[in-house]
């Protein structure tokens, strides 16, 4: 017999990969942030579910001038904040100049080191 197992989604996961007992699973969708699963499930069904935790770079509105030269970088639902005081750059002015992601490059090595 059939039944549906619900796995919460998180708004910030864009790329997902689901296995059931090693096998990549395809033909869900998902509908108010959870993945639906039909399956005839059994004892002993391994379920793997791998989120890709990307790095984005969050700004704040530019008028809001006490967060000129900080940023917010999100990992998944971690939130790492930034001043250009910690750091010795000027975050805003590489910001400008190179885009986002070489400063990406830039913490993303600091951020897997905080996760050790």
């Amino acid at each position: 017999m059939y039944q549906l197992l619900k796995l919460r989604i998180p708004w910030w996961c864009k790329e997902y990969k689901v296995r059931v007992n090693g096998v990549e699973w395809s033909g869900s969708y998902i509908e108010k942030g959870y993945l639906k699963l039909f399956h005839p499930w059994k004892e002993g069904d391994v379920i793997e579910l791998e989120f890709q935790m990307t790095i984005h770079i969050q700004r704040s509105h530019p008028k809001v001038l006490h967060n000129v030269g900080k940023i917010a970088l999100m990992r998944g639902s971690l939130v790492y904040c930034m001043e250009e005081v910690d750091n010795n750059i000027m975050i805003h002015q590489e910001l400008e100049q190179h885009g986002t992601n070489p400063m990406i490059e830039v913490f993303s090595n600091r951020i897997k080191f905080l996760m050790l």
